[in-house]
C-alpha cells in the first residue's frame, strides 16, 4: 500500500458527486433512514450503477493496482468499486466520492466485506441526526453538510472529512487519509521465499493485524509474489555494490530500481521500505 491523491477536478470527477446531484442523492439516502426508522421501509436501496462509473478514474489514480494489496489488476481482472466505510453500517456515505477506492475482489470481497474494525468501537461515527419526525427542512440543512462536494468543497469541508476519518480512528488505513509508510514494514524470509508486512513500530501492530485479516495482506499468495519482486531488487542492488560493474551498467540498474520504486510498479511500497533500509536513510 503506498499513499494515494485523489484527483478534484471537473474533468475527472463524475456528475454524479458534485452540485445538485450530490445533494439530490443525499435527500433520498436520508428519507429513506426517516422510512426505516418509521417502519415504513425495511432497509436501504443502494444503486450500483451509480458508484461505478468512477472506477476507470480511481485505476488512474492508484495506477491499476488494488489501493491495498498493491497487486496489478487491472489486467487480470475488473476490480471493485471499494466503499472503504461499509456503505451497510455507514449507510449515509453510500454516495460520498471521498469513501470510495479500487480494489482487487479478493481484498475487497475475500477478506474485508463488510468489516470495519476501530481501534476504540466507543468512537464509532453515529452519522446524521435523522429521526423519524425530521422535517422536510432539516432533510434539505442535513442533505447540504452530508458529505463534501469534491469539486467546490461545498457541503461538510474536505478538513472535517478527514478529522472525522482520523478522530473515529479505523484500524484499517485508507491510502488516501494514512501514510501506509508510517505503519507498514516488510521482513523477507530466503528459507521460505516470502515476504511479510510487519509494523514499523510495536504499537502499530493492531493496524498490520487488522490488515492481515481484513485485507489479506499476508495471504501466501502476496507473500510469495512479493518475495519475486524483492529477489529482483535485491539483485540489482548487489549489482551497484559490486566495484566491477561499468559506468553504464550502474547507471541502467539505478534506473531499474527506479523504477521499481515508482507509484505505477507493483509492490512499490514494499521496494521503497527495502531501498531506504538498505541505504541507511
Amino acid at each position: 500500500m503506498i499513499a494515494l491523491e485523489r484527483v478534484r477536478t471537473t474533468e475527472k470527477v463524475h456528475p454524479n458527486f458534485s452540485g445538485k446531484k450530490r445533494i439530490a442523492w443525499n435527500k433520498e439516502l436520508l428519507n429513506r433512514q426517516k422510512e426505516i426508522l418509521s417502519g415504513a421501509s425495511e432497509g436501504h436501496n443502494f444503486i450500483q450503477s451509480r458508484w461505478k462509473v468512477v472506477k476507470e478514474q480511481l485505476f488512474a489514480e492508484s495506477n491499476n493496482k488494488c489501493a491495498y494489496c498493491e497487486a496489478t489488476t487491472k489486467i487480470v481482472s475488473p476490480g471493485d468499486v471499494e466503499h472503504f466505510r461499509p456503505k451497510s453500517k455507514y449507510w449515509w456515505l453510500a454516495y460520498c466520492y471521498d469513501n470510495y477506492l479500487v480494489s482487487c475482489s479478493v481484498c475487497n470481497s475475500t477478506f474485508k466485506g463488510n468489516k470495519f474494525p476501530l481501534l476504540d468501537e466507543l468512537k464509532a461515527l453515529t452519522g446524521p441526526a435523522i429521526t423519524a419526525t425530521s422535517s422536510k427542512t432539516d432533510i434539505d440543512l442535513m442533505a447540504k453538510i452530508l458529505n463534501p462536494d469534491p469539486i467546490d468543497n461545498s457541503g461538510q469541508s474536505l478538513v472535517d472529512f478527514i478529522n472525522t476519518n482520523h478522530d473515529e480512528r479505523p484500524l484499517l488505513l485508507n491510502p488516501y487519509f494514512d501514510n501506509p509508510s508510517e505503519y507498514f514494514a516488510w521482513k523477507a524470509d530466503t528459507v521460505v521465499k516470502q515476504v511479510v508486512l510487519i509494523p514499523t513500530k510495536n504499537h502499530y501492530l493492531p493496524f498490520i493485524e487488522a490488515a492481515e485479516i481484513n485485507y489479506g495482506l499476508n495471504r501466501k499468495e502476496l507473500r510469495e509474489l512479493r518475495f519475486y519482486y524483492y529477489f529482483i531488487y535485491n539483485t540489482f542492488y548487489r549489482t551497484l555494490n559490486d566495484d566491477r560493474i561499468s559506468p553504464q551498467t550502474r547507471l541502467e540498474t539505478e534506473r531499474a530500481i527506479e523504477f521499481m520504486k515508482d507509484k505505477s510498479a507493483p509492490f512499490a511500497g514494499m521496494i521503497r521500505y527495502f531501498d531506504l533500509k538498505n541505504r541507511g536513510v
